[in-house]
């Protein structure tokens, strides 16, 4: 919801921002959006805004008419992660187990690759929103 960033920039408060990536869940219209939308930094798990994620949101905006969330990706990267994993393991519980703590896998959220508890090990990136478009810092 931009409900708060607009107040903030509706009464001239212009300080940076912190927030999670998910505040650009339901933009449909940057152009329109835009105006509140600046000097706030977006934190992410990894870089699905990059090279490899443009393809990827061209095509959801395209099909869904919005930009898609960080969530979006995710469960993008999980479902490819699952497949592949059963591909190689066949239906076993057992053997899917030992397949996906195995995972190593480049996907739009970043690098995949698990902790003996099965958690997701990896990094955070930090995005800027221009004009309501996020951007790496680097870029």
């Amino acid at each position: 919801d931009f409900k708060f960033y607009k107040k903030l920039r509706d009464k001239n408060m212009n300080q940076h921002v912190f927030t999670t990536i998910s505040l650009i869940d339901g933009i449909k219209s940057p152009k329109k959006e835009s105006p509140f939308l600046n000097n706030i930094t977006l934190v992410s798990s990894k870089n699905w805004l990059g090279e490899q994620g443009k393809s990827f949101r061209n095509k959801y905006q395209k099909k869904y008419g919005k930009i898609p969330n960080e969530s979006a990706a995710y469960a993008y990267d999980g479902m490819r992660i699952i497949i592949n994993a059963i591909k190689k393991s066949g239906p076993n519980r057992e053997n899917l187990q030992k397949v996906m703590s195995h995972t190593n896998y480049e996907g739009l959220t970043g690098a995949f690759h698990f902790d003996n508890k099965g958690n997701r090990v990896g990094t955070i990136d930090l995005a800027v929103l221009k004009n309501g478009i996020p951007f790496l810092e680097t870029q």
